[in-house]
């Protein structure tokens, strides 16, 4: 319950038009971006998705933008996402 109001807030702080479905290559591409204009953050997993935050600031322009990717949980390896879940524990981004 904890991670789905997590999502739910996350969803409606940035607006729904703002979630994209990815396949799970691009989702472990995207989930793997840190860069210093750039960064990704793993929100976890619901109704048989995982959720990543994507933010990026413009190069024009100081607000960061933020976008929800998606993909099937079925398409990532159990393995990977478990690692993704401890990742997000280690850095105490849990909803």
């Amino acid at each position: 319950m904890k991670l789905f109001s997590g999502f739910l807030l996350v969803i409606i702080l940035t607006g729904c038009s703002n979630l994209h479905h990815v396949s799970p290559a691009r989702f472990k591409h995207e989930a793997a971006m840190t860069q210093s204009f750039y960064s990704s953050e793993y929100i976890g997993q619901a109704d048989g998705k995982a959720y990543l935050l994507r933010k990026r600031i413009p190069l024009i322009g100081g607000k960061w933008k933020e976008e929800i990717l998606c993909t099937d949980a079925k398409g990532l390896d159990a393995v990977y996402l478990k690692q993704l879940d401890n990742l997000k524990e280690k850095k105490g981004l849990g909803f």
